[in-house]
């Protein structure tokens, strides 16, 4: 028997048409969830929406860049006029803007890749928590990368070295911001994924490396599967 894990539940995602949030939001459908997607591109959004109704699941979508205030409200604002709310929050959106040595790194592009990958976050949570809170529990979720706190992956993306530091400051802020958001009843997380066959990581990761360390462990690039 199938598990259906969310019957009836709210899933609001950013990031949500391609790779993990994709993923994410098929098997969040697939267990009895009813899903909100997003991503910046109206496209990507319509076309991944089709996707996943073509396969029997409650998705609606909207474009969302999760770097703009605005544009996060009208995600919310749209999953209160579909579904009179949400009760979990999948934070997938992030950029990796930057390549090699971290001394080289701008000032412009040290600031993009804060703004979204921590600030933005950390401002999208601070939105959510008191609509989950009133809704009487709710479950926040934020993507990170086993690369930020595994010394034995980070050599894998030696090349995507800021894009770690975000996400190692990420954990730190879900570990510290977990606290005040279990005091109003809503649980935060972020997942720090391995090596998942996505365009993301095969543009991220050096694949002489990433094919000696899947070696080391018995695998092949076959192996992982796309997800």
């Amino acid at each position: 028997m199938p598990l259906e894990r969310f019957p009836g539940k709210v899933a609001l995602m950013t990031g949500a048409t391609q790779g993990i949030g994709l993923a994410t939001a098929r098997r969040v459908g697939q267990e009895g969830g009813k899903v909100v997607i997003s991503s910046r591109r109206e496209e990507n959004v319509k076309n991944a929406v089709l996707q996943l109704r073509s396969e029997g699941l409650e998705v609606s979508g909207i474009p969302c860049h999760q770097g703009k205030k605005d544009d996060r409200r009208k995600l919310i604002q749209f999953a209160f006029e579909r579904y009179g709310g949400f009760d979990s929050v999948f934070i997938n959106a992030a950029v990796s803007i930057h390549t090699g040595n971290l001394l080289t790194v701008t000032p412009d592009t040290l600031q993009k890749t804060f703004d979204l990958n921590v600030k933005q976050t950390f401002l999208f949570i601070q939105e959510c928590v008191p609509l989950l809170e009133k809704r009487g529990s709710g479950s926040i979720v934020t993507t990170s990368t086993a690369g930020a706190n595994d010394s034995g992956m980070a050599f894998l993306g030696k090349d995507i070295q800021l894009y770690m530091w975000s996400k190692f400051t990420l954990n730190g802020m879900c570990y510290n911001l977990s606290r005040d958001c279990f005091n109003r009843n809503v649980r935060l997380n972020a997942v720090l994924p391995g090596m998942i066959d996505t365009r993301f990581y095969h543009g991220g990761v050096d694949s002489n490396l990433r094919r000696r360390h899947l070696s080391l462990m018995g695998l092949e690039e076959t192996d992982l599967g796309a997800r």
